[in-house]
């Protein structure tokens, strides 16, 4: 059994990454409704992909240094 795995259950094959389990590693309960999309002050589009965690984040140049103020945001 690999130690490595991919959370394709939880997200589409484009969206999926590699996870490394370790021995205290337990699944988080994806339960509960997701939050609604808004916008930050700074411009970025923040769009909940699960109740309890995951994110897309729209508005930010990911192939440039994040500016502090944006990392802050």
């Amino acid at each position: 059994m690999s130690t490595v795995t991919t959370i394709t259950q939880i997200l589409t094959k484009e969206e999926s990454f590699p996870i490394k389990l370790t021995s205290v590693w337990v699944p988080l309960k994806i339960e509960g409704m997701v939050p609604t999309p808004y916008s930050t002050p700074k411009g970025l589009k923040v769009i909940p992909k699960y109740p309890t965690f995951v994110c897309k984040l729209e508005g930010m140049d990911w192939s440039k240094p994040v500016p502090p103020e944006l990392a802050t945001e």
